[in-house]
């Protein structure tokens, strides 16, 4: 895939420190390019990358976001709560 093809695709995707141990992974995908397994692809990178730096992941979602809630059961996440706005 050529970067100006992942540009119109990803419109953001970011792992950043969420606590001493952990990172918080996200992402968005644009809209046409949704349903295709981009963001089930990028997660599993994500943990990836995470596991490699020796952290945990976390994702946090707004209640309405079904999508992001439906990958991270599938890929194990638990609820841990609500917090600031956002299941956690």
């Amino acid at each position: 895939m050529k970067s100006s093809e992942a540009l119109r695709i990803m419109t953001l995707i970011d792992d950043q420190d969420y606590e001493e141990d952990s990172k918080e992974i996200e992402w968005v995908l644009n809209k046409s390019f949704r349903g295709n397994g981009f963001a089930e692809t990028l997660t599993a990178q994500l943990i990836r990358k995470a596991a490699a730096e020796g952290k945990s992941t976390v994702i946090e979602c707004s209640p309405e976001q079904e999508a992001t809630k439906h990958i991270a059961k599938k890929f194990g996440f638990t609820n841990a709560g609500f917090i600031n706005g956002c299941d956690v």
